[in-house]
């Protein structure tokens, strides 16, 4: 799964992010995580988080958290952009279905 995120970096300044364990189930399969702030600045991170060896895992979980620093007063909308799905390892060409993608917005008082 591959997204973008933007955010106000007057209100909030990206950090780091945490991959989850989600796709880490069932081991032996290991994942590959990526994320950078788009051209180094500040307001659009760019994230990609995939599972290796196409192992299969199922249920609910943590894909990754992201951690952010409160930099100013106000509310920033976190909206998500570019979602790419989920593609099935087991079987390529079948891709996993996503319901939504939410964005949501963070207040800083």
């Amino acid at each position: 799964m591959a997204f973008d995120l933007t955010y106000d970096p007057a209100v909030i300044e990206y950090i780091d992010p945490e991959e989850g364990s989600f796709l880490s189930r069932n081991e032996p399969d290991s994942t590959n995580f990526q994320s950078a702030l788009e051209n180094g600045t500040q307001g659009k991170a760019v994230f990609g988080l995939t599972r290796l060896g196409g192992g299969e895992v199922s249920g609910s979980g943590t894909l990754l958290t992201l951690h952010f620093k409160a930099v100013g007063a106000g509310t920033t909308p976190i909206s998500l952009s570019s979602p790419k799905k989920f593609m099935n390892g087991a079987n390529p060409s079948q891709e996993v279905s996503i319901d939504s993608w939410e964005d949501g917005s963070i207040t800083v008082q």
